[in-house]
């Protein structure tokens, strides 16, 4: 958790952007990453990147896995 933390609202915090950037709420920016698997319990999960939503689109990333394999 602390590195997930590090990497989004840690580091929003010290460039000044903690009420704009950094955690899931309305009215602040942000994109978003779908990996298969929780990141708590293993981050490796992260290297696995399925979806991309950055300025409200939605990006499939080509993976070598169907979806429920």
């Amino acid at each position: 958790m602390e590195a997930i933390k590090a990497a989004t609202s840690v580091a929003a915090y010290h460039i000044g952007w903690e009420h704009n950037v950094g955690a899931i709420e309305a009215g602040r920016f942000g994109d978003l990453i779908a990996v298969r698997g929780e990141p708590l319990a293993d981050i490796t999960v992260l290297q696995n990147i399925d979806i991309v939503i950055k300025g409200g689109l939605i990006f499939k990333l080509p993976t070598e896995k169907a979806i429920g394999d």
